[in-house]
């Protein structure tokens, strides 16, 4: 994977569109290479112990309780996360450990910012872990019941069940898991945050027309990691588009049919899903004088970066007449600059 550091928590992308026979080129964003702690020493509790006194009696000696790990409030602890449906920002801001009647557990406080445009659930994206350095695991859990609004951003605690033994030294909170894209978040600021930055503003605000009349720009874009199992060496780049149809013999009762191809820089294609990113009216057919907003989501190769190609088929379809007399198939690219 060709993944590199860096610590920005998103990167934009930039440049400009041409119309027929253009390409989009995406810019390279890489993931944040983790480093790699040495294993902690885990300190373990003294059982009670009992030793003869001079009249063999035995004394029980206590066990010495661990002191509570100090908190731990955080200026850059920044990942991202989500599933093929939802796409979110994470920072973190505290971490805690607390003792209630003799069971401990970690408190992290974070803020977690929705980065698509309708409101959703941070508890759809799979629960956490905090991994030791040793491979231990410890399942934690989203505290937390309510959408996060598309665009905005809601504080939300996990929180997770540990021993008295607890240290943050090499403990990481982990998103994923080996088989997907990861964000591994070290508690311990000295250490690298691993995630993939996404790439914003990929194709926003292009335009092209085809000779029908139909006019689709691009609104809004995001690549980012595919989070499904299976998905480790694939992307996603979700786009927002509108389609117009401004036909000139804008005749009642015609519509026109659009759709959609991603070329890939390998020169792979593929056909758009439903996007949960950007909102969709989920219909590729428009009426005569109206627009029609789609979202659009493809899978993309471990090679993310380079010169894409979105291909658009438009075809005008009129009422009471042959089905074979329709308009040509028009195709145009949408570019945006490496």
């Amino acid at each position: 994977m060709h993944h590199h550091a860096q610590m920005n928590p998103i990167s934009k992308s930039r440049g400009s569109l041409v119309a027929l026979g253009a390409v989009i080129a995406v810019v390279a964003a890489g993931a944040c290479g983790g480093d790699k702690a040495s294993p902690a020493p885990t300190p373990t509790l003294g059982a009670p112990t009992s030793s003869p006194t001079s009249a063999g009696t035995p004394t029980t000696v206590a066990a010495t309780v661990a002191p509570l790990p100090k908190p731990i409030t955080y200026t850059n602890r920044i990942g991202f996360i989500g599933n093929f449906r939802y796409l979110f920002k994470i920072e973190l801001s505290k971490a805690e450990v607390s003792d209630v009647g003799g069971r401990r557990s970690v408190t992290i406080s974070t803020k977690v910012t929705n980065l698509g445009n309708s409101d959703n659930p941070v508890t759809d994206v799979k629960e956490p872990s905090l991994v030791g350095a040793d491979g231990s695991i410890v399942p934690a859990t989203w505290k937390i019941n309510s959408l996060i609004p598309g665009g905005g951003t809601t504080p939300v605690e996990i929180v997770a069940a540990v021993t008295d033994a607890f240290k943050f030294e090499g403990v990481s909170l982990v998103f994923g898991n080996t088989a997907s894209h990861q964000t591994i978040i070290p508690l311990e600021e000295s250490r690298k945050v691993a995630t993939f930055s996404p790439v914003l503003d990929v194709g926003k605000g292009k335009t092209a027309a085809g000779g029908s009349g139909t006019v689709v720009t691009i609104t809004d874009g995001i690549l980012h990691d595919d989070f499904k199992d299976g998905s480790k060496n694939t992307y996603q780049i979700d786009l927002q588009v509108t389609a117009s149809y401004t036909h000139s013999s804008n005749v009642p009762g015609n519509y026109e049919e659009v759709s959609f191809t991603l070329i890939a820089p390998d020169g792979t294609s593929s056909s758009p899903e439903r996007s949960y990113l950007f909102f969709s009216n989920d219909v590729a057919v428009i009426d005569t004088g109206k627009t029609s907003r789609l979202g659009l989501k493809f899978t993309v190769p471990n090679t993310y970066y380079g010169e894409y190609k979105l291909k658009v088929t438009s075809r005008r379809v009129a009422v009471n007449k042959d089905p074979g007399a329709v308009d040509p198939i028009l195709s145009f690219d949408i570019e945006q600059a490496r």
